[in-house]
């Protein structure tokens, strides 16, 4: 390597060290400005305990209130060195047991043999001294839960936990952040005073992400994980979904497993603080959907045979967190060109952050797979309750382009000008015939689409949704790319 390209790499690798503390330095001044500008913010709800817990049994009695979900089991932290698995499992007097437990054949939940120990005070101490390490199953049996919890995990975790708090502070509503086991992380906790319905209290969750994405310039809170509970109700052959519980001994002595303020430092009195937050009652937590859900009622459609079906409600009420607003607040003013190509560039530079909150919101899906296995009782993990169907890099958001008059639509009802530059190839057209007759309906849809550069024709079996593609493809006389997503229709197609 001559001296001339060792020179290069040392640049390189300064400069990535330099953009790297540039992050970190960002993210601290974030946090800073925003306890700067704290404000003194009255919480819905009521602390458990009037005053701080001062012996052990208090302790256990505050710990227990807010974290026990279910007090007929609970999962422990194991960790096998020579498999170097590490699992939770839930804590049975007949766990390894002979000719009584057949794990790992046989699933906990599905035992004949269960003898789950009790969530009492002696499973707390032990956690609490750092004997074990244990967690909380998050919904009940009844389907209901005693917290949420919002897990953020990867490199702007702090800055997007701090962007959580502070929208669920809008709402009043008091959000405790702990730092996680790993110390890369945090965990948003809401606590309720009473068992609520996991249902509510994620869709509290969900307006309280949806306002959190809306207030920053990023497309979306890209450490978010997941809720605890992550479903609405008690997957079927399961015990739901657990998260680690904090202030386990051996972890706060590294600071980490501990709740911290808004400037990411550790409260010298865990109790005192934990005694203070605000827990959320049934009631304030129905005023609080009531309010910002007004409008998301269930709604209606009729089937063929005239019969009205109910559609899913959380599907709905989803898609209505997700609907764009036609009215902009705010009007401005100047002119964006937007690119048309493979996706439609829209450059970041001169977007106001309500304008991009709402351009995001424009390829964003709620993900119809997702309620369809809830409502099953299968289990949603790792299946995305939303689907966002662009992307973005420092300069531009690229969305789909079949959303091309929506964003010219929304960026005009902003008050600005738009340009639009096209960057599509124009290739030479081939000579094409068509050699059919089309029935009288397919003409129709074929002078509908014929002039239009985006369109989805939506037509039941049977109505020739091939044969009118065809002739398209003759009339336009382009290469065409056509895509199927079953062989069937594309033995159709060579037919």
């Amino acid at each position: 390597m001559t001296e001339e390209s060792k020179r290069i790499s040392e640049i390189q690798r300064e400069l990535q060290d330099i953009e790297s503390h540039k992050q970190k330095l960002l993210v601290e001044l974030k946090i800073l400005e925003s306890s700067k500008s704290e404000k003194v913010v009255s919480f819905a709800g009521e602390p458990i305990f009037s005053t701080p817990p001062e012996t052990p049994e208090n302790k256990i009695s505050l710990f227990l209130k807010l974290f026990r979900c279910r007090d007929d089991l609970f999962p422990k932290y194991w960790e096998n060195k020579r498999s170097e698995k590490k699992r939770y499992s839930p804590v049975c007097t007949n766990e390894w047991k002979r000719k009584i437990c057949y794990k790992p054949n046989v699933k906990c939940s599905d035992c004949v043999n269960q003898a789950f120990m009790p969530f009492d005070k002696n499973a707390a101490w032990d956690h609490l001294t750092g004997k074990t390490t244990i967690g909380s199953y998050a919904i009940n049996g009844q389907d209901r839960c005693i917290f949420l919890a919002a897990d953020f995990d990867k490199s702007t975790w702090k800055e997007d936990v701090i962007a959580y708090q502070s929208a669920a502070e809008e709402l009043h509503v008091q959000v405790a952040i702990e730092i996680s086991k790993s110390g890369n992380g945090a965990h948003a906790w809401i606590f309720f005073n009473e068992l609520v319905s996991a249902c509510k209290a994620r869709k509290l969750g969900d307006i309280i992400l949806s306002n959190a994405m809306d207030s920053t310039n990023k497309l979306n809170l890209d450490s978010y994980d997941r809720f605890f509970p992550n479903q609405d109700y008690m997957p079927s052959g399961g015990f739901g979904n657990l998260i680690a519980l904090p202030l386990q001994k051996e972890y706060r002595k590294q600071n980490r497993s501990v709740f911290v303020n808004k400037q990411m430092e550790v409260y010298p009195d865990q109790w005192e603080f934990l005694s203070s937050v605000h827990c959320l009652y049934a009631q304030d937590l129905d005023l609080i959907l009531n309010k910002h859900l007004i409008s998301l009622e269930y709604q209606y459609t009729n089937n063929r045979s005239g019969n009205e079906i109910k559609i899913d409600s959380d599907l709905y009420i989803a898609e209505s967190i997700l609907n764009v607003e036609s009215e902009q607040e705010d009007q401005f003013s100047g002119t964006i060109e937007i690119i048309i190509d493979s996706q439609i560039a829209v450059p970041l530079k001169e977007l106001p952050a309500t304008v991009l909150r709402q351009l995001k919101k424009l390829a964003t899906i709620a993900n119809p797979k997702f309620f369809e296995t809830q409502a099953l009782r299968f289990s949603t993990w790792n299946i995305p309750k939303y689907i966002f169907c662009g992307e973005n890099d420092s300069d531009f958001i690229f969305l789909p382009r079949g959303k091309l008059n929506n964003i010219i639509h929304l960026l005009t009802a902003s008050g600005f000008e738009v340009l639009i530059k096209d960057n599509r190839n124009v290739n030479e057209q081939i000579e094409l015939s068509f050699e059919g007759e089309l029935f009288k309906h397919q003409q129709s849809a074929v002078q509908a689409i014929i002039d239009t550069d985006f369109c989805v024709l939506v037509a039941p079996t049977g109505t020739g949704k091939t044969v009118i593609a065809i002739n398209l493809i003759t009339i336009k006389k382009m290469r065409t790319l056509i895509l199927v997503h079953r062989s069937t229709l594309i033995d159709q197609w060579i037919d």
